[in-house]
């Protein structure tokens, strides 16, 4: 039986209006939902960017000067704000960022001056609301090296690696999400770290080392160690844990797991000026994104979208604009869950291509591209592949900056929104669209998997036998809907989660909308 929601939480959607006046901006169109930038007042550079949460939030590493953490975020049409702040003072290097599928569970790791010009390492656990878990905890040894950060897709495992340039040697932790303590731990002699690939329930790590890649399973157990011809920082592993992928001169390989033991599989060529600088994977390991530099000049740079399976070369894309004096990189390259988009972040020539550019593995040309004002030095794609989080330095990669910003990109193709972030007091703003839409219900509730339901099509995503809410609101001649209404200054409500899907009223009948949109107040 349906049961409605009337507990103290969610009397802020009870007051919804609808306001289609409001609407400043189209969300449904492809392009820059938010920018913040840095003040020279209190200047810092983006080098790592996480998505955060399900809506259009990024959790952001700042490095240089006032190097900190922050979440960020805007509502639709409004200025982006720093919603939560980390400073970090005196960390030096980079700061790494994970986060979770929750608010409170955003991770980040950063290092501060020891003894003897050594580094401490400190891992810290931020909420983004009062009352969230949050911890932080420094490891050891104090050491020379670099650190590097990664979680599962759930925020369920928390990894950690630092290098000791001194003794050669990587150390590598897996930490308790809920306090920070140490679960299992492991060294062993190394010439370098070069990075962390993560699968998605966090049972696989795959770690960069100058001299191979090696394969622990979540224990930190060694699965496979492969030989590296030479060191490289472009390599991933898929979601399912069952591939992975490592790119040098001239080539990238293809590594599977068959039957419990790791095989060589697949292998791209190139002509050895190019030098495998990012790649990923998708999911089940069957769709590689690769960024080529062509090192003999510096200028020039090369993405490829491999479809695996099929052994077909989907897209290749070149940039080479030489004589400007500035040196082009393949920075980043993110693939989504599914394969079917692959998002690329460039330093840029100072000639006229894109530094941002989205493919879709099923049309010729480029889905979107952005000229940016520098550099990407950071770059991270949703699951499905619609949206992108950038981090970008004030200036070409090869000029001086001490400011950067971050961007949020979205292609405009889902059909039910939470257009900007949920603060309390604050005000919500949801909308939803579908082509002949004449009405839409906004049903809150529990998320549970998607099934049927009788009498409406598509599948139906919010748990009918626990609490729910529905509000109306009309909709425009474009099928659009929107909901607003205020969000009251109550301690209970930072912190609750809820899940939101639409239901379209067309001539046709009823149907529920594609996507849910899961939300948490801050």
């Amino acid at each position: 039986m349906l049961k409605p929601l009337f507990s103290l939480p969610l009397c802020l959607v009870l007051f919804g209006s609808t306001a289609a006046a409001q609407t400043v901006a189209d969300p449904y169109l492809p392009g820059m939902r938010w920018s913040y930038g840095s003040q020279t007042t209190k200047a810092w550079i983006p080098r790592d960017v996480c998505f955060a949460g399900d809506e259009d939030l990024a959790w952001v590493g700042k490095a240089v000067e006032n190097p900190g953490v922050g979440l960020f975020g805007a509502a639709l049409g409004g200025p982006a704000t720093e919603l939560f702040d980390v400073p970090l003072p005196g960390a030096i290097g980079q700061v790494m960022v994970a986060a979770g599928d929750g608010l409170d569970e955003l991770f980040l790791a950063a290092q501060f001056p020891g003894p003897l010009g050594k580094r401490v390492t400190e891992v810290q656990r931020q909420s983004a609301f009062p009352g969230g878990t949050s911890w932080t905890r420094s490891l050891g040894p104090v050491l020379l090296g670099g650190v590097e950060l990664a979680a599962s897709e759930d925020g369920s495992r928390l990894f950690v690696a630092r290098f000791d340039p001194q003794a050669s040697r990587v150390y590598v932790d897996r930490l308790d999400v809920a306090d920070g303590g140490t679960l299992k731990s492991s060294s062993f002699s190394a010439p370098a770290l070069r990075g962390l690939s993560l699968d998605e329930a966090g049972e696989h790590l795959l770690v960069g080392l100058g001299s191979s890649m090696r394969l622990l399973d979540a224990d930190l157990q060694l699965v496979t160690d492969v030989p590296l011809a030479g060191s490289t920082e472009a390599f991933a592993i898929s979601d399912d844990g069952s591939a992975f992928a490592f790119g040098q001169n001239g080539e990238v390989q293809l590594w599977r797991d068959v039957a419990g033991t790791w095989q060589a599989a697949e292998k791209i060529l190139v002509p050895g000026t190019w030098m495998a600088t990012s790649l990923d994977l998708d999911a089940t390991g069957d769709t590689l994104g690769v960024g080529w530099w062509d090192f003999t000049t510096g200028a020039s740079i090369l993405f490829q979208m491999w479809d695996l399976a099929g052994g077909n070369k989907l897209h290749e894309l070149l940039q080479s604009t030489p004589g400007t004096g500035l040196q082009n990189y393949p920075e980043e390259v993110c693939v989504s869950a599914d394969g079917t988009r692959m998002a690329l972040g460039a330093w840029g020539s100072g000639g006229p291509d894109p530094q941002l550019i989205l493919l879709d593995r099923a049309l010729p040309q480029p889905i979107y591209s952005a000229y940016l004002s520098g550099s990407v030095l950071g770059l991270d794609l949703d699951r499905p592949g619609g949206r992108v989080a950038v981090a970008v330095k004030g200036s070409h990669a090869n000029q001086f900056a001490t400011t950067g910003f971050v961007q949020v990109y979205d292609l405009g193709e889902r059909d039910l929104l939470a257009l900007g972030p949920l603060t309390s007091p604050g005000v919500f703003h949801f909308s939803s669209r579908e082509p002949g839409n004449l009405a839409s219900l906004f049903v809150f509730g529990s998320e549970q998997p998607k099934g049927p339901f009788p009498g409406v099509a598509g599948l139906l995503g919010i748990d009918p036998y626990q609490p729910f809410s529905i509000l109306a609101a009309p909709a425009d001649s474009s099928g659009r809907a929107d909901l607003f209404g205020p969000v009251p200054a109550d301690p209970a409500l930072p912190g609750f989660q809820l899940s939101l899907q639409g239901i379209f009223s067309t001539p046709q009948g009823w149907s529920f909308s594609q996507h849910l949109t899961r939300f948490t107040i801050l």
